[in-house]
């Protein structure tokens, strides 16, 4: 965690919004006015607490970032697993520009459509293992599995997390509002991300990995006579899972098959006994799952796995604890940056900062919104925080429709910028922890394609609202 440097910038970030809380007064929008609460500063005892506060509120998040581990503590001592993902590079040779491709490809598109980014890391450390035995360096690794989700979110089309949350807060109906935008974002974003990405990956591809004790999670060398496609299988049935469960059919595509299959399911009785309901026990129908829900399903399958491949349950416990561990730093240090979601919002003094630069201009201003909207998202690491906090207050103050269309597209995409960059941002730590690569590398490698996708969205902005 010293050598990767986030632990420390954002401690250093706690510490400048306790100074600013001292400075600034505290305030909340309600209705059309902004009510100051005055100064709410934060004290020692609070900045002391927040982070277990944190561990308690996003706790789903940091189960399921340690379950991933659990499930791939035991495919690890399979022997099978590296088996599978060998013959996999050796199938790839000679067309790895077209898997990156393929695979960049379908997750932009999972989080464009369905908004489908932290959950799809119970596939990152395959990929990533994939990607190191094809003999690229950990950088080509995060930019193919980690950096595709923030394209998806700059260029956000039906996703409930992102669209979703914005149209809540901005009365914007439906998700077909300024599509071509969204898609031009979306497009001309992926675009600009694979260029940079296959020409970085085809400069640092190495001849040979230097150390294979570098590829977490990849297990030793095993002759094992168990048939492979089990794993294949139970891939497979997650993904899916991973696919409907969460997705809100109704909300988003109006298709009601799910909550009718589960409706039909749970009211299924023989005679006047309720068997279905009794049978399952409670659970969310297709819609609402949420990381619970999906942490279970990734527990089970790391048990399932282990059975199948005839380790005992001794065996089976002390795998899922050895691949926990190895989860526990990244997951504990995800928690620990919710901790800035916290502090913002018990000592709201950026709705004060927000109201300021706003009134700056008496029309809705994009530079302005902008520059807003970025802070924000630092501060607000999850949509649905940064959605309720400034967006009302600016909506309210230029309700005209074209600002409001434009708050949010300006409000998605420099959200989904901001993530790239953002020393809190969640995917971000994850990725760069998990791969044990230093943040100010990460800037180093990706600062002139960071700069072309700020420039890239300004333009757009630009164009759509002069259109």
């Amino acid at each position: 965690m010293k050598k990767n440097g986030l632990l420390k910038i954002i401690g250093i970030l706690a510490l400048i919004i306790m100074v600013l809380s001292w400075i600034i007064p505290a305030s909340y929008y309600s209705g059309s006015t902004v009510i100051d609460l005055g100064t709410m500063p934060v004290g020692i005892f609070d900045i002391l607490s927040y982070p277990f506060l944190s561990f308690q509120y996003f706790i789903q998040t940091v189960v399921f970032i340690l379950t991933v581990g659990a499930l791939y503590g035991v495919l690890e001592n399979t022997g099978k697993y590296r088996n599978i993902l060998e013959k996999l590079v050796k199938r790839i040779k000679g067309k790895e520009q077209l898997f990156i491709i393929v695979i960049t490809l379908i997750l932009t598109a999972l989080s464009s459509i369905l908004g489908l980014n932290l959950m799809m890391f119970i596939f990152i450390p395959a990929l990533v293992s994939t990607i190191l035995l094809m003999g690229y360096d950990k950088i080509t690794a995060f930019l193919i599995t980690i950096i595709p989700m923030f394209i998806g979110m700059i260029g956000s089309t039906y996703s409930i997390y992102i669209n979703g949350y914005i149209n809540q807060v901005t009365g914007i109906t439906g998700f077909s509002n300024d599509l071509l935008t969204k898609v031009a974002l979306l497009v001309i974003g992926y675009v600009i991300y694979i260029m940079f990405t296959l020409n970085y990956a085809k400069k640092i591809k190495k001849s040979k990995i230097e150390a294979e004790e570098e590829i977490p999670f990849i297990g030793e060398k095993k002759q094992v006579k168990k048939a492979s496609w089990p794993i294949s299988v139970i891939f497979a049935i997650i993904f899916i899972l991973v696919i409907l469960a969460p997705t809100p059919w109704v909300d988003v595509f109006g298709v009601e098959f799910f909550t009718n299959l589960h409706e039909a399911i749970s009211n299924w009785t023989i005679g006047e006994y309720t068997i279905g309901a009794n049978l399952l026990g409670y659970i969310e129908g297709f819609g609402s799952w949420t990381y619970l829900e999906i942490s279970m399903i990734v527990f089970a399958a790391a048990i399932i796995i282990g059975f199948v491949y005839k380790q005992k349950l001794s065996e089976i416990i002390e795998n899922m604890l050895n691949g926990l561990k190895k989860m526990l730093k990244p997951a504990l240090l995800v928690s620990f940056s919710m901790m800035i979601i916290i502090m913002t919002a018990y000592h709201p003094f950026y709705i004060t900062v927000t109201d300021y630069i706003i009134n700056l201009s008496e029309n809705f201003n994009i530079f302005l919104t902008s520059f807003i909207t970025i802070i924000g998202s630092v501060l607000n690491v999850d949509m649905i925080y940064l959605a309720q906090s400034s967006i009302p207050l600016i909506a309210g103050t230029f309700p005209a429709t074209e600002a409001i269309n434009s708050l949010a597209i300006i409000t998605q995409s420099f959200y989904g910028l901001t993530m790239l960059i953002a020393p809190t941002s969640t995917l971000l730590i994850l990725g760069l922890t998990y791969l044990d690569i230093p943040y100010i590398e990460w800037l180093k490698k990706s600062w002139k394609f960071l700069l072309e996708l700020f420039v890239v969205i300004v333009i757009i902005i630009f164009i759509s609202v002069l259109i």
